[in-house]
Parts: C-alpha cells; sequence; structure tokens
C-alpha cells in the first residue's frame, strides 16, 4: 500500500484503523482455533499444514503476557472479571462459545461462562463430576 495514500487521514483515524485490522485479525484466530478444538474434539487430524499454522497460533497465545484475577463491580449486579486461563481453557471457551452460537448469536462470553457455570454446578448437584467424564 502507498503511504501517501492515507496522508489525507489523521494520526487518530490511521490509529483507529489498524486498531480495527488487528481486531479482525484476532477474531479470524480465535475462529480458526475454536473450529480446530471443535475438530480436534471429533478425534479428528488437522492436515499437516493446518496443524503447524494452529500450533503457531497457540504458541502465539501462550506466550502473550497474563494478568491475575481482577473483579469489579460496573453496574447493578454486573462484574468485570480479569483471570489469567490456559490456552487448553481458552480453547474450551471458544469451542463452548461456537457451539451455543444460535443461542447466543453475539458471543457475549459472560453468557458462555454463565451458562458453563450453571450446567456444572446442575451436574455436581445431581452428584456428577463433568470435568471427570
Amino acid at each position: 500500500m502507498d503511504p501517501k495514500s492515507l496522508a489525507h487521514l489523521s494520526d487518530q483515524e490511521v490509529l483507529r484503523g489498524l486498531a480495527e485490522a488487528v481486531a479482525k485479525q484476532r477474531a479470524a484466530a480465535d475462529a480458526l482455533l475454536a473450529d480446530a478444538a471443535e475438530f480436534e474434539a471429533r478425534g479428528l487430524e488437522l492436515p499437516p499444514d493446518m496443524k503447524e499454522h494452529v500450533q503457531d497460533l497457540r504458541e502465539e497465545r501462550a506466550a502473550e503476557p497474563s494478568e491475575s484475577i481482577e473483579l469489579r463491580p460496573v453496574g447493578l449486579g454486573r462484574y468485570e472479571l480479569q483471570v489469567e486461563i490456559g490456552l487448553e481453557t481458552y480453547e474450551k471457551l471458544l469451542y463452548a462459545r461456537a457451539l451455543l452460537g444460535d443461542e447466543v448469536p453475539d458471543g457475549d462470553l459472560g453468557e458462555v461462562i454463565d451458562r458453563a457455570f450453571g450446567a456444572f454446578a446442575e451436574a455436581l448437584e445431581h452428584g456428577e463430576d463433568p470435568a471427570r467424564e
């Protein structure tokens, strides 16, 4: 791309465009990781070229800096949760979000986590431990 083609944009507009491009790339990577996790959960093996690409993405994600747990109120009955999770847990979260696609069309991770905790607690109440299955 010719750098002069962006000359008419302000620095803020260029930065906003870059942020949007990064967000789109991250969303595409998230979708790829979720699809790969679903494929592997079915007991299937990715083709070598795809497997290498997915592994590279997983390594990038694992190398990203992590943060400690934070919980703070953001509104009536609403909290923001920041927690460090492993790559495997992250992929499970993406997979669950993909499975709930029709029921949670906006992909709201708070809703996905709420449903997961609800199902887990219900199973425990019935003497089951789904984490051991």
